[in-house]
């Protein structure tokens, strides 16, 4: 790899250019009918052990050791069944709130781990060796030795980092002490506001009360403590739903115990830490009354336990989406993490207010709570406009011979997300090198569009294939291309919709997308399908690929009324 020239694009992203691979249409050996009848090769689990050779030359004989759609029965088998559980519990009503602001963050730990044990147990009935570095999957190698769940490494740190130094606390105290001035000064009716995102900026514009940030970061946030007597019986309930349903999908006996002795441990951990929080709240409300209403973007736990002590005494919690995407994907399990303890939530456009509320009334999303009273407004949405608005004065560019390719990040299990999102990270890297080589066949110079966060820099694994790397802030409005490619939707490919930019969706076939919505999506973005092909790889079909992309460059890709549906109030 030879950097041969660094420039600036417009205001926002730096391109870095590379003497790539040659192209050679589709990396990898030849698919087999049957690969498995030699002895199989060792399956890279992560993407550490890919070292520094090309990736595509350790992921050659890749066979993955688990069919996708087992992941998808997994996961919806253990969403379903934890929330019935979650439901049916009594604790009383703080414990009960203290369970539903963490029962997004439970399943998704639960449903992971699930998946690197389905993993494993699929390798050792196929008498697969499964390759990782046990530093960059800590939980993967736990999972496969075995050992005491006291011991077990975190998946993630959920919460706000825990520093109790004298310094920091006296730092914190400081920032406490102006933060409770300003909400004195401002009165009893201003507005408390948590996590700002754009559409929280938007909707308190438009209010003449004053708003208050509440510094959640500054409070003395405890380590977990041991469980509660209010919460033993959930942690009994739910861990023993969980070794249920797990024992449906994974049969080796030994892994078995491991997983239930992890379920159970790792609940316990997380209500333990939701229950401090809260207690730790509570304290704070002493000092700091709350206002007339609590606004905020994604809530996280300490957002939803903030939103329980305000409907308690009987004040409003009103919610704004972030990112937009949601219109368009059915994400099954994002209600649990949006919905729990609100009153109003704003959408980015009536499209999806009216996406959202159709999803609740219709069970689409899974809910902690039976039959939550939510009511959906509309804001429109001035950053996605602004976007419009110069991306239409662009139209008149050359055409450039270069797409860009707007790459997800990788997670690892830091960051290990529901399998209906994200696929594990070296399926995802094994479909990203296939696609870029793919689409360089066609004919296209491909620049590639960095992820700015993840576990790992993609450049270091992409940047062998792509002719150019992109790094910095995205704004599809200041980069010059022909078309613009996504396989995950997210803020990027939201902004890109809300331009005039050609763009195409490479879909993976894994998230479900909003039936109701999909066509006015299509009609703005086309969309080409991959499949899975016999070893588990996700591939896609280069003439299939070709002909909607040259069709998408040269069409009007904004129809009338979209931006109005999608975009407005």
């Amino acid at each position: 790899m030879r950097q041969a020239e660094t420039k600036c694009e417009g205001i926002v992203s730096a391109w870095v250019y590379f003497t790539p691979l040659p192209p050679t249409g589709v990396l990898g050996r030849a698919m087999t009918k049957n690969p498995m009848v030699a002895a199989p090769a060792p399956v890279a689990m992560d993407l550490s052990v890919l070292g520094d050779a090309h990736p595509h030359l350790v992921l050659e004989d890749l066979v993955w050791p688990t069919a996708y759609d087992s992941y998808n029965a997994l996961t919806r088998a253990l969403i379903d069944g934890l929330v019935k559980t979650t439901r049916a519990l009594n604790p009383g009503d703080d414990a009960a709130a203290v369970t539903r602001a963490k029962t997004y963050d439970i399943i998704t730990d639960l449903a992971f781990i699930s998946r690197l044990a389905l993993d494993i147990a699929n390798a050792r009935r196929a008498a697969q060796t499964i390759n990782f570095d046990p530093k960059a999957s800590p939980m993967l190698a736990f999972l496969d030795a075995g050992g005491d769940p006291s011991h077990s490494p975190l998946l993630r740190i959920w919460h706000h980092p825990v520093d109790l130094r004298l310094r920091t606390r006296l730092r914190k105290g400081l920032r406490r002490a102006r933060a409770h001035q300003r909400a004195q000064l401002a009165g009893a009716n201003r507005i408390d506001v948590h996590n700002r995102n754009n559409l929280v900026n938007t909707l308190l514009s438009a209010d003449t009360r004053p708003a208050i940030d509440w510094p959640v970061t500054n409070l003395d946030w405890d380590h977990e403590h041991s469980v509660p007597s209010s919460l033993t019986e959930s942690v009994a309930e739910i861990a023993r739903t969980y070794t249920r349903i797990t024992n449906q999908f994974i049969d080796d006996v030994a892994l078995r115990e491991t997983v239930s002795a992890l379920g159970t441990n790792l609940t316990a951990r997380h209500l333990a830490k939701s229950w401090i929080d809260f207690k730790t709240f509570e304290q704070h409300l002493r000092a700091r009354p709350l206002g007339e209403m609590l606004v905020s973007g994604t809530p996280k736990h300490l957002g939803r336990i903030a939103g329980w002590f305000y409907r308690r005494e009987g004040r409003p919690v009103l919610r704004c989406a972030h990112g937009g995407e949601r219109v368009f994907f059915a994400d099954y399990e994002w209600g649990l993490a949006e919905f729990p303890d609100c009153d109003i939530y704003y959408a980015h456009s009536g499209g999806e207010r009216d996406a959202l509320a159709a999803r609740l009334a219709a069970g689409g999303t899974a809910l902690v709570e039976s039959a939550p009273n939510i009511e959906f407004r509309a804001l429109g949405s001035p950053h996605h406009q602004k976007i419009f608005e110069r991306s239409r004065s662009n139209r008149t560019r050359e055409k450039t011979g270069t797409v860009v390719y707007v790459a997800g990040g990788y997670l690892g299990e830091q960051f290990g997300d529901f399998p209906n999102r994200k696929p594990p990270d070296i399926l995802y890297l094994d479909w990203q090198i296939n696609l870029i080589q793919m689409l360089k066949g066609l004919g296209y110079r491909v620049a590639v569009k960095l992820h700015p966060a993840g576990i790992a820099r993609e450049a270091r694994y992409l940047a062998h294939y792509a002719d150019a790397i992109i790094e910095g802030q995205f704004d599809p409005t200041a980069t010059r291309a022909d078309a613009f490619i996504f396989d995950f939707a997210g803020t990027a490919f939201i902004d890109t919709l809300a331009s005039s930019e050609p763009m195409l969706f490479a879909d993976l076939g894994i998230r479900p997308f909003d039936e109701n919505n999909r066509a006015n999506l299509i009609e703005r973005c086309p969309i080409v399908s991959a499949t899975r092909d016999a070893r588990g790889r996700f591939r896609i079909d280069r003439d299939r690929l070709g002909d909607r992309l040259a069709d998408t460059i040269v069409s009007d890709t904004c129809p009338p009324g979209f931006h109005d549906r999608y975009f407005g109030s």
